[in-house]
């Protein structure tokens, strides 16, 4: 038997087909076998013009495949429920109000336990939400999902919803709206038809006799999601880059010229553009033309930065990257200068002499690499990443209501249940578990930012876990933590050690630079105040008189060269937990310490690079290439400030051998709404603390400008990460395989 059959096509069907051929030889069958092929996809025969020759199309695919006569296609087909084709003496209709009341009340009811749901609360429920409609009330020896079949196969809408849903095609959730809850007056809002409607298909789903029977509708809610297939942009000479985009792969128009497609860095969302150079020409797809071997090129759109390593903490220095430089006029797709010609920059690809494609390996924007799966660190726009398919998922996960919580029964997602299905198992298997870690992250952050709202003074990290399993719990809700083998946890104790664990890798590791609490203006990160009043005092006594002097420069430079330990994970003593949980903290999960100048080779940082070495650290670089201190003078106040703080009146960095490590406990989170932030002009990245307007991100030049509050207000409400910290009520998530049995 051989699933999803309509996906086997062009070269993969030809090899199941030869292999299906090789198994039968190999096991010497020569006698007729019998085969199942099956699909979701296949149309109904008698809604087909040519009905009997698809059937005898799809006779010879399957017959072609499996190499065995294949006599018949079976099809699924829908029909109305029996009782809603039957006669009734007398149809009732209920008004949209009543609707609206009834979708209430039935969803009250549905949050309680199954035990509570019968005819008693159903009628206490009419008469609460003034639903006095005679048809409506139940008999008392009634069951409850009998009299609700019973009674609905005489109603009006859910009839006309069952025979608008008997007609082939997708059906409009608004437009069936409009038909079924018709006013004279048009006083109805599309709200309010949307949730009568709702409360037709819910009551739909109830209407049956027992857990055997079919409901009178066997409608769900599908929700459709048209994703992105693509975005192309126009170039252009500015410093944007572009004039005009399409929502699609690639587009051409005359007047115009030539649409290329748009690629993105999956982790800073840098964009550029894709095209195919040949025979002179740059074409936004590879042209189909025999033996030519178009060269595929990437270039950034609009003005290129230098490179920012942004999750590097040293690298060979460099002289300011340069890009391959392009001359290309749009209209035509002719490369060279000319008239109407316009600079593109190339970025560097790597040739994969395996697969015999070129990738973008790095993004010479942030820094990042690819990983995993991914052949290169840049992508198109597409609908069937992990990113867009869990955004959508988490919302229509959290649109469904809840289950009445039991304490002696806790549930992920308060009972909520969502069925996915794949064409691909692979699929599957990369989405599930992101799925299932983003979550998990959206409903830490949230929480952290719900705690952080109310507190005026800084929290440490134990602190913090304590209060965000708190605030999981308020208003009677459950605290649920999944561990490593995908166990619940809802114990204070195991939950809030493993919060320290998540909040550590939120705020402790390379990854969080770009879209973190902190990184988003969030959360403010600082430490322990009386430790850290001393450092500002001794950091004053060797402050260098070619920077800015002034409270607010040397607490910005002391939160840098300390968020440089802590991003890298280099931590020690922080409350019992073990650093080295591949769960949590993944890729960091090794001993990662450091040692001012190295030596030993299990140290993985230095503090100060080599000086006899054209090399650069975060810190050097900082100090020397933007805020323009002499290599020599850094050095020394970057060795005086690795004394300050391994010293023992101070002690912000203990002992972590072989090296050193920051005292992870002096570390303390607070909100950073009031707090400044500042965006660098060049390579993007927000920050909260610079020094002279100069960015904080490794390699970059850029300037930096602060962010008015004005501004963060709209970002609080346009960024899709920040918009969804704002939302208290996330839940964690448990995923569960399936694969279908025959």
């Amino acid at each position: 038997m051989l699933d999803e059959i309509h996906t086997y096509a062009g070269a993969q069907a030809t090899e199941v087909a030869f292999l299906l051929r090789k198994l039968k030889n190999r096991l010497g069958i020569n006698i007729p076998l019998q085969v199942f092929g099956a699909s979701a996809s296949l149309a109904q025969a008698d809604e087909m013009d040519d009905g009997e020759k698809l059937t005898a199309k799809l006779k010879k695919f399957a017959s072609d495949l499996f190499a065995e006569e294949v006599h018949e296609v079976v099809r699924g087909k829908r029909i109305v429920h029996e009782r809603l084709q039957q006669l009734v003496p007398r149809e009732f209709s209920l008004s949209t109000t009543e609707w609206i009341k009834l979708g209430v009340a039935l969803e009250e009811i549905g949050r309680l336990h199954e035990t509570g749901r019968h005819i008693n609360t159903w009628n206490d429920y009419m008469a609460i939400n003034s639903l006095d409609r005679p048809e409506l009330l139940a008999p008392p020896d009634a069951s409850l999902g009998a009299f609700l079949e019973e009674c609905f196969a005489s109603n009006r809408e859910m009839r006309c919803v069952a025979a608008s849903l008997d007609q082939t095609g997708v059906k409009d959730f608004r437009e069936l709206a409009k038909n079924i809850f018709i006013s004279a007056e048009n006083i109805l809002s599309d709200g309010e038809r949307y949730q009568a409607l709702s409360a037709v298909i819910r009551m739909g789903m109830w209407a049956r006799t027992d857990e055997e029977s079919f409901p009178l509708l066997p409608g769900r809610y599908h929700i459709a999601v048209n994703g992105i297939e693509g975005i192309a942009a126009c170039p252009d000479g500015g410093n944007e880059g572009w004039r005009e985009i399409k929502v699609a792969r690639h587009h051409h128009e005359s007047h115009v010229g030539y649409f290329f497609p748009l690629m993105v860095c999956r982790k800073c969302g840098q964009p550029y553009l894709e095209g195919f150079e040949d025979a002179g020409r740059l074409h936004p797809r590879r042209p189909d033309q025999g033996e030519t071997r178009a060269k595929r090129r990437v270039y950034w759109l609009g003005k290129p930065t230098g490179l920012v390593d942004d999750e590097a903490d040293e690298s060979e220095q460099a002289e300011t990257l340069l890009y391959q430089k392009t001359w290309l006029n749009p209209l035509t797709g002719k490369l060279g200068s000319g008239e109407g010609a316009i600079l593109l920059h190339a970025i560097q690809i790597e040739h994969d002499e395996e697969e015999r494609a070129w990738y973008v390996r790095k993004c010479p924007a942030c820094g990042g690499n690819a990983s995993g799966t991914n052949a290169e660190i840049i992508t198109h726009m597409h609908p069937g990443n992990e990113a867009l398919g869990s955004v959508v998922t988490q919302r229509v996960l959290e649109a469904l209501p809840g289950a009445e919580i039991d304490h002696c029964d806790p549930q992920p997602a308060q009972g909520r249940n969502l069925l996915a299905f794949s064409d691909n198992r692979q699929d599957a298997a990369f989405f599930a578990p992101y799925f299932e870690r983003t979550a998990a992250d959206l409903a830490l952050r949230s929480a952290i930012c719900q705690v952080l709202k109310k507190r005026d003074q800084p929290l440490d990290i134990r602190q913090l876990a304590v209060q965000v399993f708190q605030q999981w719990q308020h208003e009677g809700r459950q605290s649920i933590l999944l561990d490593a083998n995908g166990d619940i946890r809802t114990d204070q104790q195991d939950v809030t050690h493993q919060l320290v664990d998540a909040i550590g890798a939120e705020f402790c590791t390379p990854a969080g630079r770009r879209n973190s609490l902190e990184a988003l203006g969030a959360a403010r990160v600082t430490y322990e105040p009386n430790r850290l009043k001393l450092l500002h005092q001794k950091v004053e006594g060797f402050w260098p008189d070619e920077l800015s002097k002034g409270e607010a420069s040397v607490n910005a430079l002391i939160h840098f060269l300390l968020e440089n330990i802590r991003r890298e994970k280099a931590l020690a003593k922080f409350y019992g937990v073990g650093l080295r949980d591949e769960f949590t903290w993944a890729n960091y999960n090794q001993h990662r310490s450091f040692d001012i100048e190295g030596g030993d080779d299990k140290v993985m940082f230095r503090w100060l690079p080599r000086e006899t070495q054209k090399r650069d650290n975060r810190r050097t670089w900082y100090l020397v290439e933007q805020l323009g201190l002499p290599r020599d003078r850094a050095f020394a106040f970057l060795r005086q400030f690795w004394e300050a703080i391994v010293k023992h009146s101070i002690a912000l960095m203990a002992r972590h051998n072989p090296g050193f490590a920051l005292d992870g406990e002096v570390i303390r989170i607070a909100s950073g709404e009031k707090q400044r932030l500042y965006v660098c002009k060049n390579c993007g990245l927000l920050q909260p603390h610079v020094l002279s307007n100069r960015c904080t991100a490794f390699r970059c030049r850029g300037e930096v400008e602060e962010i008015s509050m004005e501004e963060r207000d709209v970002m609080r409400t346009r960024n899709h990460y920040l918009a969804s910290y704002e939302e208290p009520n996330h839940v964690t998530v448990k995923w569960t395989p399936q694969s279908r049995q025959y």
